[in-house]
């Protein structure tokens, strides 16, 4: 039967099963009625390709069965492909020789490592021995393996590919414009992994733009039409359509129309010595003033000393502010904000442009991180009368419209005595990571219960863990390794799976602070004081190198977010040695410069890259890739991505600016 199915398939008898040959089957009708909602023939090609060419010998076609090619009789698969959606409900059948021994029992293994000596992390193991992920998430991208008891020859390879469906955004949705006026359509891609990729459609004819922006200049009457922007992944694929109408002349109601269109503008904060403003990244507009001098409940000017009536208050201009960090809720409805040398965290209201509320903290916060996710601002704090130990309090509900309190101090297990604390601020994952700086090895930290569930040993690789990036999409963990109590432990990169803890690679060559890409296609290493980008392509569970590029000056802040353009990914950074804006190509080999900015300092004076992180929030691009927003000398300047030869606009005389945060 199955062999009759083999010659079904292969439409010109070359005995190779091809994704035309699964098309053309699936356009019979016969054929195409026996498919689920939703699925196509050429997933067989996904799951069974064991050798990845692209096709279905009779060999591979008859593992997708069960069956031996040449005896036809039934065995099992040694290695099982599975492509699942992040969020569905999966089970991975052992399917050994059960013979050998009835009685034996089935164990499953994460690169090597037992699952039952591994940190639940959304995956049961049922009676039967199969193993079910409860439901599917990034971390269980990678290898299982299941053995029939201790018998290795009785194994089955279960490779796990998670895939999350694209989300997109096309704006405008509507667009009216004069003949000879230029249609510039935007494709945002908001999820999505691995990257989807982009075409475009007009009037369901495919065209050539394959990037995120559609541009036609001096547009021509018969350019009128919908547009459909469509991003596919391995996940599925998603549209999104636009409407453009062009015209010679508008008629009376269209003036109004066109008049009146107008997309969500794009917003960002600045946090900068006299207090917190908000532009548009338009034009560069205020939109809102945020005053200090008043915190809502008391009469105490947050930023200076003067403790006096409101009128005085308001004439304290000498007060200055020196934010330490600030975060943005989802929905962005909140700032909250710390202060150096305040025992506070400062909420403020987006909406109506006030301080909310301040929150006391038990000692002087040194970092905020949002997890999105669970709603809540994890208040890093020091207890410097106990050597620095590490104290954490907790706003939860962050986004909500209601009054908000700190928990209660957490010391994070009082045997381990942590002092360095890891958090995905990004990825979407159950656990984070604490350690100490005199201990080579990590804790993993349930981020939801606040306990610790397993104690990683790095001493097999003299590793003392000074940064952590999290590699969502592909289940991974890079810690950077290095001599910050040690001075004979080397630095390296160490990279982990994030699911079993197991060491997967050690690299004693590279070195600097590692950051995800938001795109999660690269990791970026940066060595701040040699002025060196490394990025890394994230391959499966490998990381490759793909280019080293040189800077040669100190870096004061950059990005993460990799922007796609023709001639590769794009990231920024600013240096107090040059007053220009670095942009680094990943096909390039040299650093390019473009406009002035001014010299923009590190405001800790490098204190910032002794914690091995890049605290440095001078530079951030939207997440929809339009716009840059950076520091200046004196002020910011916003840079459209699309054409970056000069600044869009800029925001003169603000202060010092210290941090800066798209809305």
């Amino acid at each position: 039967l199955v062999r009759l199915m083999f010659q079904t398939f292969n439409k010109n008898d070359d005995q190779i099963i091809d994704n035309e040959d699964l098309k053309q089957t699936g356009e019979d009708e016969r054929y195409h009625k026996l498919l689920p909602t939703g699925c196509n023939f050429t997933l067989l090609l996904r799951h069974g390709d064991v050798d990845s060419d692209g096709q279905l010998s009779l060999t591979e076609f008859m593992q997708i069965f069960g069956l031996d090619s040449k005896s036809g009789k039934r065995r099992y698969q040694l290695i099982k492909k599975h492509i699942i959606e992040t969020g569905t409900h999966y089970q991975l059948f052992c399917d050994v020789d059960h013979s050998v021994n009835p009685s034996l029992q089935v164990r499953w293994y994460r690169y090597d490592v037992p699952l039952t000596s591994v940190a639940p992390n959304h995956f049961q193991i049922s009676m039967d021995g199969s193993l079910y992920l409860t439901p599917a998430e990034s971390v269980h991208h990678g290898n299982f393996t299941c053995k029939l008891g201790f018998h290795d020859e009785q194994v089955q390879i279960h490779i796990v590919n998670i895939v999350e469906r694209p989300v997109i955004s096309l704006k405008p949705s509507f667009i009216l414009l004069k003949v000879n006026e230029t249609i510039e359509l935007h494709c945002d891609i908001l999820a999505g992994y691995p990257t989807p990729k982009i075409r475009w459609k007009k009037n369901n004819l495919l065209l050539k733009n394959r990037g995120p922006m559609m541009t036609v200049t001096a547009a021509q009457m018969d350019d009128t039409g919908t547009y459909h922007c469509e991003a596919t992944n391995e996940g599925g694929s998603t549209q999104a359509s636009s409407s453009v109408v062009i015209r010679s002349q508008f008629e009376q109601s269209e003036r109004y129309l066109r008049h009146n269109i107008k997309d969500d503008e794009e917003k960002f904060a600045v946090f900068y010595s006299n207090g917190v403003r908000i532009f548009y990244a338009e034009d560069c507009q205020l939109h809102k003033a945020i005053p200090t001098y008043s915190t809502g409940l008391d009469r105490e000017h947050l930023c200076s000393t003067v403790n006096n009536s409101t009128e005085e208050l308001k004439r304290a201009t000498t007060a200055h502010c020196y934010w330490k960090d600030a975060v943005i809720t989802q929905p962005a409805l909140y700032l909250y904000a710390i202060l150096a040398g305040r025992k506070a965290v400062v909420k403020i209201n987006i909406s109506n442009a006030r301080i909310e509320e301040v929150l006391h903290t038990a000692f002087t916060p040194e970092k905020l991180t949002y997890i999105w996710w669970e709603d809540t601002v994890w208040v890093e704090q020091r207890d410097n009368d106990k050597a620095g130990k590490l104290i954490v309090q907790l706003i939860k509900s962050a986004s909500r419209p209601i009054q908000h309190s700190l928990t209660y101090v957490i010391p994070l297990r009082e045997d381990v005595n942590p002092d360095l604390l890891f958090l995905p601020d990004e990825t979407k994952t159950s656990y984070g990571y604490v350690g100490h700086i005199k201990e080579q090895a990590l804790y993993k930290l349930n981020l939801h219960t606040m306990k610790i569930s397993n104690r990683i040993s790095l001493a097999p690789y003299d590793c003392s863990p000074l940064a952590v990036a999290f590699l969502g999409g592909a289940g991974l963990v890079a810690v950077r390794c290095g001599r910050q109590h040690n001075a004979s432990s080397p630095e390296g990169q160490l990279l982990l799976d994030h699911l079993s803890d197991s060491a997967l690679a050690f690299d004693i060559s590279i070195h600097g602070i590692p950051t995800a890409t938001d795109d999660e296609r690269f990791l970026l290493t940066v060595e701040p004081k040699l002025g060196r980008f490394l990025l890394q392509e994230i391959v499966g569970k490998e990381l490759k190198l793909k280019k080293v590029i040189d800077e040669f000056l100190p870096l004061t802040a950059w990005t993460s977010h990799t922007y796609n353009t023709d001639d590769g990914d794009l990231l920024y950074g600013l240096s107090s040695f040059s007053d220009k804006l670095i942009a680094v190509h990943s096909n390039a080999t040299m650093i390019q410069r473009l406009f002035k900015v001014g010299k923009v300092k590190n405001r800790h004076n490098s204190s910032t890259f002794k914690a091995n992180r890049n605290d440095e929030k001078l530079i951030e691009t939207d997440r929809r890739g339009h716009y840059l927003v950076g520091a200046a000398s004196n002020g910011v300047f916003i840079a459209n991505l699309h054409n970056r030869s000069t600044p869009r606009c800029t925001v003169p005389h603000l202060r010092d600016v210290q941090i800066l945060l798209w809305i």
